[in-house]
């Protein structure tokens, strides 16, 4: 496999890791953090001004039409920076599931707004007692004159607090189906909270909302497109990541380096090279199985979501170990607030709880591979 990068896509990477390294040093990450939300609008709008909202979008919806691959170059950065910002969830799963729906609808305007930057938008999908990937079955959608009336409950709701928009999945006629509701609409409230990571989540209660019919972003197709969607997600937080593997290793190595015991540097004692070294191991690993996850991005269904279960099902064991090795080589240190590899630790933790945990991608690798077919 091929892992050079084309002369674009350097460019984009080191454009973004440079506007990083100037704005969103590890003390500008500890101040976002304290922001409400933890979120800071002006580091999103900056990056704008890159296109990273709109690098999936197609050129015609305003968008810089990017591939995957860049997307995750961009994502890796991100992570290396631990920088907060909407991206796996507004410029990639609301952008995908916008880009799916008719040209000239609502749906495709408000997308053009995303691309920008000026708008966020979160997906809303779990349900209370639900299952990561299963039907809504607690909300539900009804026709009515002149549009539909949506009531139901939706749980942890990523970057939902931030969010201008919400794409809420919603029962139909027996079918899944998705419907465009503003943060502020009527007949609908956000509870918001922090989340581990200083980053902030919402439960969204809806009670008999009326919309437009221009509300319906997806009918007949959204179970397909979700399915496209979420998996797209999944590996724009596996690429997020690895940047975090990347950082932590950094700091681990620079740690054994300088820190002192016993009259003698950290990194002289084998045992600790020996962790470090692993680490590097679990590191590559993880990108090898990330670019084989992106290569197969566009199969059809079955193979993209046992390649993407594989991805991640290593990407989060990898970051398992690389994250509680950071923290016990770094001793005390790696515990306080004011250490940046216990912040990457508790990030890491929450990607591996979003979209599917480690249990769920096995399984529903196992699930993929009962029909018989070779693992590729």
């Amino acid at each position: 496999m091929n892992f050079a990068l084309t002369e674009e896509q350097a460019l984009l990477r080191d454009s973004i890791g440079r506007y990083l390294a100037e704005t969103q040093d590890f003390e500008a990450a500890r101040r976002i953090m304290r922001m409400p939300n933890g979120f800071s609008r002006s580091l999103w709008q900056g990056l704008a001004e890159l296109g990273l909202p709109g690098l999936l979008v197609a050129e015609a919806d305003g968008g810089l039409g990017g591939s995957l691959t860049d997307a995750a170059l961009a994502a890796e950065e991100l992570g290396r920076h631990l920088a907060a910002i909407p991206f796996a969830t507004s410029a990639v799963l609301a952008a995908r599931l916008l880009s799916a729906a008719p040209s000239g609808s609502a749906a495709r305007s408000l997308l053009a707004r995303i691309a920008t930057g000026e708008r966020i938008a979160a997906v809303a999908l779990d349900e209370p007692g639900g299952v990561t990937g299963l039907p809504p079955v607690a909300t539900r959608a009804v026709r009515v004159s002149g549009g539909y009336r949506l009531s139901g409950r939706k749980i942890v709701v990523i970057d939902g607090a931030i969010a201008d928009d919400l794409l809420v999945s919603a029962d139909l006629d027996g079918t899944t189906a998705l419907f465009h509701v503003t943060a502020d609409g009527s007949g609908s409230a956000l509870n918001r909270y922090a989340t581990v990571d200083g980053r902030s989540a919402a439960d969204l209660a809806i009670d008999g909302a009326v919309l437009s019919e221009d509300a319906l972003v997806l009918g007949i197709g959204a179970a397909v497109a979700l399915d496209d969607g979420l998996d797209a997600a999944r590996l724009m937080l596996a690429a997020e990541a690895l940047g975090l593997m990347e950082r932590a290793l950094e700091l681990t190595i620079e740690q054994l380096k300088t820190r002192m015991q016993f009259g003698r540097r950290l990194s002289d004692f084998q045992v600790l090279t020996h962790r470090v070294s692993e680490m590097v191991v679990r590191r590559e690993s993880a990108r090898s199985i990330l670019y084989r996850g992106l290569s197969l991005a566009n199969a059809d269904p079955l193979d993209r979501g046992r390649a993407i279960s594989a991805t991640m099902v290593r990407v989060l064991q990898s970051a398992e170990f690389i994250g509680s090795q950071a923290i016990q080589l770094h001793g005390g240190m790696g515990m306080s607030d004011e250490g940046m590899v216990g912040h990457i630790y508790k990030r890491l933790r929450v990607i591996g709880k979003t979209h599917g945990d480690l249990i769920w991608h096995m399984d529903r690798f196992i699930a993929n591979t009962a029909d018989g077919r070779a693992v590729a």
